[in-house]
């Protein structure tokens, strides 16, 4: 797996981050877990390119370009975020 996305994070969570200094988003993760909150992931199986360097920017464009691309999702609705809970189980969310 890669560890690569859209981070969204609740208020409340800015607490367990340190005010000075690197932390990494899967420190945060397993501060979160370990205080018995909940984490929910929503799984990137489409396409997905880090573009942090111009050379993988260009082969974006030339995948797009050349039609490398499929449609996201084979069916009409996208597959359901999962939600990580302290005990490590992975479990749909509550609806």
């Amino acid at each position: 797996f890669v560890n690569a996305g859209i981070y969204v994070v609740e208020p409340r969570a800015l607490a367990h981050i340190p005010p000075e200094g690197r932390f990494d988003m899967t420190d945060l993760v397993e501060a979160l877990l370990r205080d018995r909150g909940v984490v929910v992931s929503f799984p990137v199986r489409e396409y997905w390119l880090d573009i942090g360097k111009h050379a993988d920017y260009a082969r974006a464009q030339d995948d797009v370009a050349e039609g490398r691309l499929r449609p996201p999702y084979s069916s009409s609705r996208p597959p359901a975020p999962t939600a990580l809970h302290a005990s490590g189980d992975a479990g749909g969310l509550p609806q």
